[in-house]
């Protein structure tokens, strides 16, 4: 387990749980304030982006549609009164702030597309994507920090001791509990080379302990290593 001190034990000794069952909890309040903090920024950051999407982008996007029809325009007019100044219909100075106005409604038009596609690829909102990506890694790395604090049986069995109590300081690696996995057990057993012949995967058994010399276990054989020792 990680370092820490014990805030909760709800393993019991001789009690069967299943895997993913809480055992031992501890203290976890920097864990917990970091996993907050850092759920805040990444909501923050995705407003951002929503707000981005949803409504600056729209805004620009309508600012340069009405950019290029006032561009449309002045440039109709410019044209218009250009053929008039052949026609000597016109003074040359209302061309001149014709063009003065084509080139303030050209200047504004550009301004805005340059916005608008900074803002789509190389500005604010890409900066702000990749602004999430780090953060959804630091709340995946919080709340990775939070789960070590949370001591959790490995299998499914029975809890065969528990090794501390809460308020107990516990350092890194240390046992906290000790299960027997409820399944199948594998028995490794030495046998005569001459009865190896007589022995095939499948082949039933009945095993025997000296701790328990009245109980009988049924057993198959699963693997056979043919290794003689010499």
């Amino acid at each position: 387990s990680a370092p820490g001190t014990v805030s909760a034990v709800s393993a019991v000794a001789g009690v069967e749980v299943r895997a993913g069952t809480v055992l031992v909890r501890l203290d976890e309040e920097t864990e917990r304030r970091n996993l907050d903090i850092a759920t805040a920024a990444l909501a923050a950051t995705r407003l951002k982006i929503r707000n981005a999407r949803q409504e600056t982008l729209p805004k620009l996007r309508e600012r340069i549609r009405q950019a290029q029809n006032e561009l449309d325009t002045v440039s109709a007019e410019l044209e218009r009164l250009r053929r008039l100044l052949e026609s000597g219909a016109v003074a040359r100075v209302e061309v001149q702030n014709a063009e003065n106005r084509y080139q303030r409604a050209l200047s504004e038009r550009n301004q805005i597309q340059i916005s608008l596609e900074t803002m789509e690829t190389s500005g604010v909102l890409a900066e702000l994507v990749e602004q999430e990506k780090v953060q959804r890694a630091q709340v995946e790395q919080a709340r990775a920090a939070l789960e070590d604090r949370r001591v959790k049986a490995p299998v499914t069995g029975v809890i065969s001791a528990v090794h501390v109590q809460r308020g107990q300081r516990v350092a890194a690696g240390a046992p906290v509990v000790t299960m027997v996995e409820r399944g199948p057990w594998v028995l490794e057993a030495d046998v005569d080379q001459k009865e190896l012949p007589y022995l095939t995967p499948g082949t039933t058994a009945m095993v025997m302990f000296d701790a328990y010399p009245d109980d009988r276990v049924r057993a198959r054989v699963s693997f056979i290593w043919a290794l003689v020792d010499v």
